[in-house]
């Protein structure tokens, strides 16, 4: 079976409405004190960052951009480095997501899912999290990518991750936010995924 990428991010996008809350749920089951330690709105912040996680990886899939998805977990975990949350639940949260893919996806959809997943892992493993960023006077977004620079810098990461889900509900594409608000020359960073 020979499965496009376009078929593979069309189903990741199809399970982003379900998915969450069995991830959740498998979590609860393998760290049993944060079913007492979540609030409802933990829950609710929970299940909107593992939407996230999918929508990149189904972007970063269908453009056959690796590091639409890469670069997203590097911000990822720059911004949950400065909440109360353990990179081990993040890391159990990303291995969840692959096991659950496993079940719902084909072996040949799942392959090109696990590849990303795991350098998802990997980068939430690592010591490092640079975050590369640059503007400039041609990019469409450069107001927001200056706005959002400017909060990082001076630490209201609120305020960054809204301006980003903000471009990302008005309907800027993962790929577009990617490259014009994070910087990335991502014709020259493009791997080829085996689909």
């Amino acid at each position: 079976m020979n499965v496009s990428a376009n078929e593979v991010a069309k189903k990741i996008e199809k399970l982003k409405s379900t998915l969450p809350k069995v991830v959740l749920e498998k979590q609860y089951q393998l760290q049993p004190h944060l079913r007492k330690e979540y609030t409802e709105r933990h829950e609710k912040l929970y299940l909107e960052d593992t939407a996230y996680h999918l929508s990149y990886l189904s972007e970063a899939v269908r453009s056959e951009e690796p590091k639409l998805f890469t670069e997203y977990i590097k911000w990822a975990k720059a911004f949950f480095k400065e909440l109360p949350v353990k990179e081990e639940d993040l890391i159990t949260n990303l291995e969840i997501i692959k096991g659950v893919m496993a079940e719902e996806m084909p072996g040949e959809m799942h392959q090109t899912i696990n590849k990303l997943l795991d350098l998802g892992i990997e980068i939430f493993r690592s010591e490092q999290h640079d975050i590369s960023s640059y503007l400039i006077d041609e990019n469409p977004l450069k107001a927001e990518a200056e706005e959002y620079l400017t909060c990082l810098i001076s630490g209201d990461k609120k305020r960054a991750v809204e301006i980003i889900l903000g471009l990302y509900n008005d309907g800027i594409t993962i790929k577009d936010i990617y490259q014009n608000i994070f910087g990335s020359d991502a014709k020259r960073d493009r791997q080829t995924l085996a689909v």
